[in-house]
């Protein structure tokens, strides 16, 4: 139960900090600078967004499937994994 309490509370604080970040973007601006900058936060916002995504599943299939072995764990990562080096490695 604990567990759950303080996954609330991560997620309070991630949301409260997401609606911060939105509330400051403000309107968009009209020339090409003004709307290139509040489309890098955007995504900045955006990639937040999905890097949490893919630790709550992470979380929600190692509480479905908990291992026992070191292999088994490194091959319920694995998705994971190569979700994470997509991002990064993205042109």
């Amino acid at each position: 139960m604990r567990l759950q309490g303080d996954e609330l509370e991560r997620i309070k604080e991630w949301m409260t900090g997401t609606e911060d970040k939105i509330s400051r973007l403000g309107r968009i601006g009209s020339g090409p600078r003004e709307v290139e900058a509040h489309l890098r936060e955007h995504e900045d916002i955006q990639r937040e967004f999905e890097e949490r995504e893919v630790i709550r599943r992470k979380r929600e299939t190692e509480s479905l499937f908990p291992s026992k072995l070191p292999e088994e764990e490194l091959i319920l990562k694995l998705p994971y994994i190569i979700i994470l080096l997509c991002f990064f490695l993205r042109p």
